[in-house]
């Protein structure tokens, strides 16, 4: 029996102590009751005091760093006075310095925060009818993406891959899923798949079917143009994804029927 509670204090110390880099790695212990309960009982900080930490961390290094680089500075400048080949304009190189170094810290904690709030989703959360409320109309500080799916339909699980894949990319966006008649009485069955896009509370986007993103080749970057084109996220791609459907249509030989010509390989 003292063996066995020795085993559980230690499980229960090693998940106390863990570092608030594999925290943010794996957001779910931000999220769990468990987590909130080794906050509370165990000593751990709060998220909003980690950030804090690491905040005047990041600001005692850039401190010294722009130490270092005035001192090296004022060196240089007063070997070049000596030397004949320079001014004293230490005041205003000074200046200059002190200005470079303020833009540079507030970068690195805007990036730092950016960091912090965001990135903090990953996949697709399931819910019912009851979690809406919470998970998504009263949501307002993150874009959502809301999958209206019918289970074992073939056009919403496509659509399912899809979004999966984009959730892993856009971590910073939270998709959620929940099965079409627990969300809204009487939808119709022929509406799906459905994306309803919400931005601080409001429905921004409502995309119904599979025909707007490329009907059965509908593939993630399909998905992600259209999302991209109501300002839910920011996409790197140039052009509309979907124009090589069209190409693809162009090029089959004349009399070959179109059908599923969906890439597995696509949905990475």
């Amino acid at each position: 029996l003292t063996d066995l509670i020795a085993i559980s204090v230690d499980c229960v110390s090693n998940e106390s102590t863990m570092s608030i880099h594999t925290r943010w790695e794996n957001p779910k212990y931000d999220t769990t009751e468990w987590d909130e309960i080794q906050r509370k009982y165990n000593g751990l900080k709060s998220t909003r005091e980690e950030i804090e930490e690491i905040e005047k961390e990041e600001q005692e290094h850039l401190d010294a760093l722009q130490e270092e680089v005035s001192r090296q500075n004022r060196e240089k400048r007063a070997q070049d006075i000596l030397d004949g080949e320079g001014s004293d304009d230490s005041v205003d190189s000074e200046d200059e310095d002190r200005a470079f170094f303020e833009e540079y810290r507030k970068k690195r904690l805007q990036e730092m925060q950016a960091k912090a709030q965001g990135d903090v989703f990953g996949e697709v959360l399931h819910i019912d009818a009851t979690q809406f409320k919470r998970e998504v109309s009263e949501e307002k500080k993150v874009p959502i993406v809301v999958h209206l799916f019918k289970p074992g339909l073939d056009a919403s699980d496509l659509m399912a891959k899809c979004v999966a894949s984009l959730a892993k990319k856009f971590k910073n966006i939270k998709f959620v899923k929940i099965v079409y008649n627990n969300c809204i009485q009487n939808y119709p069955e022929s509406n799906l798949p459905t994306l309803l896009v919400y931005n601080k509370g409001d429905v921004v986007q409502q995309l119904v079917g599979l025909a707007q993103f490329g009907g059965w080749r509908t593939r993630p970057k399909d998905v992600e143009w259209v999302l991209s084109q109501g300002g839910v996220l920011q996409t790197s791609m140039t052009s509309d994804p979907r124009m090589e459907h069209a190409e693809a249509i162009k090029s089959r030989p004349r009399g070959t029927v179109g059908g599923d010509d969906s890439d597995d390989s696509d949905m990475e």
